[in-house]
């Protein structure tokens, strides 16, 4: 039975090991037998204890995330700072006119292809496209999540999709 107490000492234990195989390596000018046994174990409790802190970190999100807490105000300050409108480089708004000259407009033949229904080949391939430990809402469920469970829930998240197309309107 393996054990998966105090992560991050293993983690750190492990990277110990690591460096002293890489000094031993750099003073003999040889390979050492078990580098990469060694590198590899080193990567697994690095990526394990990586792991660990975002599985906590959504923790702590889901407990303090919505509660009128000092964790939530944080998260507010944070997210107004990081979408604050700093500067404003160029001060030159075109008019519709120099828009329309540009080039930069939709042509009226591709009108059709923008509100065209989605297909469960285009919602499967967008949620394929999602990394595996992103969290696409805050119900908590990673991508990964619903990679997993597609064959169960694909038909209740195409008709939630479906219905967002017809009534622009998310359901919570």
């Amino acid at each position: 039975m393996r054990q998966f107490g105090h992560i991050s000492t293993r983690a750190a234990i492990a990277k110990k090991k690591l460096e002293d195989v890489q000094r031993v390596i750099i003073d003999s000018r040889t390979e050492a037998a078990d580098y990469r046994l060694v590198k590899r174990d080193t990567e697994i409790m690095l990526e394990a204890e990586r792991l660990f802190i975002v599985q906590k970190a959504k923790i702590n999100y889901l407990k303090q995330g919505d509660r009128c807490t000092k964790f939530f105000h944080d998260l507010i300050k944070r997210n107004n700072k990081r979408s604050a409108l700093l500067a404003i480089k160029n001060t030159e708004v075109p008019s519709d006119q120099e828009l329309v000259k540009s080039g930069n407009c939709v042509q009226m033949s591709d009108w059709p292809a923008l509100i065209w229904m989605v297909s469960v080949e285009e919602i499967e391939r967008a949620l394929h496209y999602i990394d595996n430990d992103k969290a696409p809402g805050s119900d908590g469920f990673g991508a990964l999540f619903f990679k997993h469970m597609w064959s169960i829930i694909k038909k209740d998240v195409c008709e939630g999709v479906f219905e967002f197309f017809a009534t622009g309107k998310l359901l919570r």
